[in-house]
């Protein structure tokens, strides 16, 4: 093994990751629908919106949280921000959206 790799910083080998795909008819109205996260963990840390055909509006952690809009197309991420409670808020359109949602920790 050559003295770089022998002394360089060690690799984490693992990360611990739960995670969930959640997918949505967009065709549905919701008003202010919560979804049930499943408490495996107690928060979740990692949102991903993998496909959104039509516009929605999630909403995190309380319902009165100013909502977050997602625009038909848009591929949004948003991370390091913890959350167990989520909402969706979409007028009847077309498609779908997929959310990944995650709870990452070492």
């Amino acid at each position: 093994m050559s003295e770089t790799l022998k002394n360089a910083n060690p690799v984490k080998e693992r990360l611990n990751l739960h995670y969930r795909i959640i997918t949505l008819d967009l065709t549905k109205s919701r008003n202010n629908e919560e979804f049930d996260l499943e408490k495996v963990v107690h928060t979740y840390n990692e949102l991903k919106v993998l496909r959104s055909d039509s516009n929605f509006d999630i909403v995190l952690n309380e319902k009165t949280n100013n909502p977050i809009p997602i625009v038909a197309g848009d591929l949004t991420q948003i991370l390091n921000l913890k959350f167990d409670k989520l909402w969706i808020v979409n007028a009847a359109d077309t498609g779908i959206c997929v959310l990944y949602i995650a709870s990452r920790w070492d």
